[in-house]
């Protein structure tokens, strides 16, 4: 859904602008029959009369809890059909109104429209119905991809050079941030015999 919405973006010649929910999962509210304890924070523990220490219960959802993202789903989903957004019946995570279409990811939301207006006033509607939106530029780095428009034609590239740092940063890999941490190794490729077995040789090894 998202590449179709990008192709139509440069198709139609769409604004689109990405935003972010803040603190997710604490919007939504516990639904009345259910019940769910936690134990007090440290520092703020109390006893009962037998002894033992109190626990609260939560009216809203919070993070590590498992209904918390069917919890804040269902509460996103309300809050895009009261700003007269309509739940698209073939992606449950898209969402069509008069002139803005959303897409939305966990807590990331993508929005087109043919005028920046159109999404700006979506996000005023949305933090007036209780949604702590923190819009950002165009769709440019959604999930981690970057999205470049290249040249007059109209294509896209889609790269993840941010995922790919990470990985280097995380494997040590990058020269510039990280100490080199030599291992032995052969100064040529190893080989096999006809049966398949470890060519012979006498092996040196360099770090």
């Amino acid at each position: 859904t998202i590449r179709l919405m990008l192709i139509l973006e440069n198709i139609l010649g769409l604004t689109s602008k990405q935003g972010d929910v803040t603190c997710a999962f604490l919007h939504a509210h516990l639904p009345p029959d259910e019940k769910v304890f936690v134990s007090m924070p440290r520092g703020f523990t109390q006893y009962g009369k037998n002894g033992k220490s109190r626990v609260l219960r939560l009216k809203r959802s919070l993070y590590g809890l498992k209904q918390s993202p069917r919890a804040f789903w269902k509460y996103m989903v309300e809050k895009f059909e009261e700003c007269d957004l309509k739940q698209s019946n073939l992606d449950p995570c898209m969402f069509i109104g008069k002139n803005v279409v959303a897409v939305m990811y966990v807590d990331n939301i993508l929005m087109w429209s043919s005028s920046g207006e159109n999404i700006d006033s979506l996000g005023v509607l949305l933090r007036s119905n209780g949604v702590d939106i923190e819009e950002e530029d165009d769709a440019a780095g959604f999930l981690g991809v970057n999205l470049t428009k290249c040249g007059s034609k109209g294509e896209l590239m889609m790269t993840q050079e941010g995922l790919i740092n990470q990985i280097f940063d995380a494997l040590g890999l990058d020269p510039n941030t990280s100490t080199p941490n030599p291992t032995p190794c052969l100064e040529f490729p190893l080989t096999k015999d006809l049966e398949g077995e470890p060519a012979s040789g006498n092996y040196s090894y360099s770090s």
